[in-house]
């Protein structure tokens, strides 16, 4: 299954000294045959995993508010792509810390 990418942003989260950084990366990259390949790739693996879990929202959008941020992208114009990604890090480093 190939999926069809608008645009892609690649950030990255780490663990130092017991507390998670976002450090941001650059926004809407240049789709390359690379980066289709890998989001294919990682599609076909959430795919085949047998929870039903992935890939779904939590109902509490206060806690975990990633499907929130993408209405409010979706439903705005002019969208705001760099700020969506930067929210949902956000959001990634909260629940992993």
């Amino acid at each position: 299954m190939t999926n069809t990418i608008i645009r892609v942003a690649i950030h990255d989260l780490t663990k130092t000294q017991g507390a998670f950084v976002v450090k941001h990366g650059k926004s809407d990259l240049k789709v390359t045959q690379t980066m289709q390949r890998v989001i294919d790739d990682l599609t076909a693996l959430y795919a085949k995993r047998t929870s039903k879990s992935y890939g779904k929202f939590a109902v509490d959008e206060d806690r975990f508010p990633t499907e929130k941020h993408l209405r409010a992208y979706l439903n705005v114009q002019p969208n705001d792509f760099t700020t969506l990604t930067h929210k949902m890090m956000e959001t990634l480093k909260a629940q992993a810390g």
